[in-house]
C-alpha cells in the first residue's frame, strides 16, 4: 500500500499563481447581481421565455455598498430589457447606457442581447440571464502559466507537512494542476496530441523538482496528462465528472 500526499492548484490562463485572476470580482459582482435578478423576474413571467446575456464593461471596486450597486444595475437591465417589448426578436444592444442615459449603473455594461427559446433549460430554472465576462472567451492551454504553478509551488513544497497521522513519511509527494473550466480562464480546452509539453523550462523545472509526481487534469474536456514523469497525454470518460474515475485511473498508472 502506497501512501501519497496531494497537493492541488487550481490552473488559470490570465493571472500569475498566487494572484487573483482579473475574472473573479466579476464573477462574484454578478452573483449579487444575479440576487436581484431572481427576486424581480419571479414577478415577471414574460421575461422568463428569453435569454439575455449581458457583458460587463467593468465593476464597481469591493465596497460595502456593492451589493446596492448590483441591485441597481440589475434593475436597470430589468427595466431596458422590458421596456423595448420585442421580445420575440433576436435584439444587440452595445453601450446600452447610450439608449438609456437616464439609467446611470448601465455605464458598467458594454452590450446587452436577448434571444428567445423555449429550452428545457429556461424552463427547468424558469430564466436565464447570464454574464458573458466569465462564461465565454478564448479557452485554452497556455504552457507558461503552467510552468509557473509549478515554479510556485516548488518554492512553497517544503512548507507543507508530508507526513501520516502517526508522524512517519508518505511514500510519494504528488503536485496536481487542476483546470476546473468554470469560467473562461480556468479552462484548456479539449486535448491536443501536437501540443509539445517536454519545453527546456518544463525539464527543468521537474528535474529540480521535490515533488514524485506532477500532473495537470482537465475536467470539462475529460483528460490528464502526467508532467512528471512525462507520459503521453490520456483522454479518459468520467459520466460522474467527480473525477473518481481519473483518481482510478491514476492510482493505476501510478503503480507502474
Amino acid at each position: 500500500e502506497k501512501r501519497v500526499g496531494i497537493e492541488h492548484t487550481d490552473y488559470h490562463n490570465d493571472a500569475e499563481p498566487g494572484t487573483t485572476s482579473p475574472v473573479t470580482w466579476y464573477r462574484e459582482f454578478w452573483r449579487k447581481v444575479q440576487d436581484s435578478l431572481v427576486c424581480q423576474l419571479r414577478h415577471r413571467p414574460h421575461l422568463t421565455c428569453i435569454l439575455v446575456g449581458v457583458r460587463l464593461r467593468t465593476v464597481p471596486p469591493k465596497r460595502e455598498d456593492s451589493k446596492k450597486w448590483a441591485k441597481q444595475l440589475a434593475t436597470e437591465i430589468v427595466e431596458f430589457v422590458e421596456a423595448d417589448q420585442r421580445y420575440e426578436q433576436q435584439r444587440t444592444w452595445r453601450n446600452p447606457h447610450d439608449f438609456a442615459e437616464q439609467m446611470a449603473m448601465l455605464k458598467l455594461v458594454e452590450y446587452i442581447a436577448i434571444r428567445p427559446t423555449v429550452s428545457y433549460r429556461v424552463d427547468e430554472v424558469r430564466f436565464f440571464w447570464g454574464c458573458w465576462n466569465d462564461k465565454a472567451g478564448n479557452i485554452g492551454l497556455d504552457l507558461k502559466f503552467i510552468e509557473m504553478a509549478i515554479a510556485n509551488k516548488n518554492k512553497k513544497a517544503d512548507n507543507y507537512k508530508w507526513t501520516n497521522a502517526d508522524g512517519t513519511d508518505l511514500d510519494e509527494k504528488w503536485l496536481l494542476i487542476a483546470a476546473g473550466g468554470d469560467g473562461i480562464s480556468t479552462g484548456a480546452g479539449p486535448l491536443t496530441r501536437g501540443e509539445e509539453w517536454a519545453t527546456p523550462q518544463m525539464v527543468k523545472l521537474c528535474r529540480e523538482s521535490p515533488f514524485d509526481r506532477i500532473i495537470f487534469w482537465e475536467w470539462s474536456s475529460g483528460w490528464y496528462k502526467w508532467i512528471k514523469p512525462d507520459q503521453p497525454a490520456t483522454q479518459y470518460r468520467d459520466t460522474g465528472n467527480d473525477g473518481s474515475l481519473l483518481l482510478e485511473k491514476l492510482s493505476e498508472q501510478a503503480e507502474t
